[in-house]
């Protein structure tokens, strides 16, 4: 579409595109809180600041840095090269990390499950990510 020379757009047309940006930018902090909070499900990473509002805070003021500490938490970056359109992101021959088993929702995990499960990632698997970095 092309606009035509001297096009002064009108006032519902900056709504609607300031609409469209805001619906934009709520979007994007849903879709980066809720992977962070499964990244930290998945690898028992407790909430140290902000309790049940962590993930969120991070994706609203810090969303670029929330994006790299994932993608440096779940890949190897300094060992193999990233692919943007394979299912891991990494190439087919890199061995994923075992995926620990969810506890059921009502149940804590402590300190203690959590050291624990880590010492078994690391003398089980030894991938030099799985607690390398803590989101």
């Amino acid at each position: 579409m092309k606009i035509p020379a001297g096009f002064i757009p009108s006032t519902s047309d900056w709504v609607a595109a300031a609409f469209i940006n805001l619906l934009m930018a709520f979007f994007s902090i849903w879709v980066v809180s809720a992977t962070r909070a499964s990244i930290r499900a998945k690898y028992y990473i407790p909430e140290y600041q902000c309790y049940d509002v962590e993930d969120v805070m991070c994706a609203t003021f810090c969303m670029p840095c929330t994006i790299c500490q994932m993608g440096r938490h779940t890949a190897d970056y300094d060992t193999y090269v990233g692919l943007c359109c394979s299912r891991t992101g990494m190439p087919g021959h890199v061995e994923l990390p075992p995926t620990p088993k969810l506890k059921p929702q009502n149940s804590p995990v402590t300190q203690q499950q959590i050291q624990q499960l880590q010492q078994q990632q690391k003398t089980t698997n030894n991938h030099p990510n799985v607690d390398a970095y803590v989101i």
